[in-house]
């Protein structure tokens, strides 16, 4: 009877350890896994900072002398260098033991140093007689908080496919009405952008909802341009709480313009359902309302 005992509770043991190296090894897969992700997080942050920095001077560079545009970059955490090196837009980080480099080349001089603490700047680029210049302006302060924010929501519009609201479920609702909205080749960052165009109703949207209750600030920023629109012709923005009506937050008059990127706080319309719709009236074929890199921002 004694020898059965002792037979159990040694199987017991066996049990107990077993169970134990399985909850290890579920932790320290779990654990490599979050370390991995937040690593990825991070090298996309870098990328993103210095696509933005290189399309922006791209733009200038073509526009001519005396061209003058704001880039707002988001700094991953761990940047050790950033900086344009050569023609060279360098950003260095730690990823795990080493270094990483996230780089692009640009086709003419470019000078300047660029922030390496992590969260949000404005980078300040101005077209030179056969340069670009890079400079923080501590004279103009961003509206968002210094502290790094939370994306909530991203689209670069880069996934979308060729067809009408080619989306792939990405927004929460999306109507092209009479017209057309569309992926097309002429992006701010990357090769993509949405096209709004051939709206005579004004009866298209674009829609995305997210909850911000967790969030005392919030701010949407995006990238814009217009093309040959006539009197009484727009793109808007409107945003809503779950609380309201939608209500314009932003409106791009009419004419032609180069992109430009438009920042907006939306502190007031937190709630558990916020929405966003972009919408436009542009009534024929070179009339269009065009965004690019839309990010939803929360601070805490």
């Amino acid at each position: 009877m004694i020898w059965k005992k002792s037979q159990t509770s040694f199987e017991m043991l066996i049990i107990l350890a077993i169970g134990l190296m399985v909850v290890l090894s579920i932790y320290s897969a779990g654990n490599k896994m979050m370390k991995v992700t937040g690593s990825s997080i991070q090298s996309s942050k870098a990328r993103i900072a210095v696509d933005r920095i290189a399309n922006a001077a791209d733009q200038l560079y073509q526009q001519g002398v005396g061209s003058k545009t704001k880039v707002l970059v988001s700094i991953p955490s761990d940047t050790l260098h950033f900086s344009v090196v050569n023609r060279t837009i360098l950003l260095q980080m730690q990823v795990g033991g080493s270094i990483s480099e996230i780089y692009r080349t640009v086709n003419y001089n470019f000078s300047g140093e660029f922030p390496s603490e992590d969260g949000n700047h404005w980078i300040y680029l101005e077209s030179r007689e056969g340069w670009i210049d890079a400079s923080q302006n501590a004279s103009v302060e961003s509206i968002l908080p210094s502290s790094e924010n939370t994306t909530v929501f991203y689209d670069g519009f880069e996934a979308w496919t060729s067809s009408d609201c080619g989306d792939g479920g990405l927004w929460d609702s999306c109507f092209p009405g009479d017209g057309n909205i569309k992926r097309n080749n002429d992006g701010f960052a990357g090769d993509k952008a949405v096209r709004f165009v051939d709206h005579d109703l004004d009866d298209d949207y674009l829609i995305k909802c997210v909850d911000l209750s967790d969030y005392s600030s919030a701010y949407v920023v995006f990238w814009w341009k217009k093309s040959d629109l006539d009197g009484g012709e727009y793109g808007k923005l409107e945003a809503k709480s779950q609380y309201s009506g939608y209500s314009v937050i932003f409106d791009s008059g009419i004419g032609s313009s180069h992109y430009a990127e438009e920042v907006i706080d939306i502190t007031s319309y937190i709630s558990p359902d916020t929405c966003l719709k972009f919408h436009a009236l542009a009534d024929i074929g070179s009339d269009r309302f065009d965004i690019d890199e839309f990010t939803i921002f929360g601070a805490s």
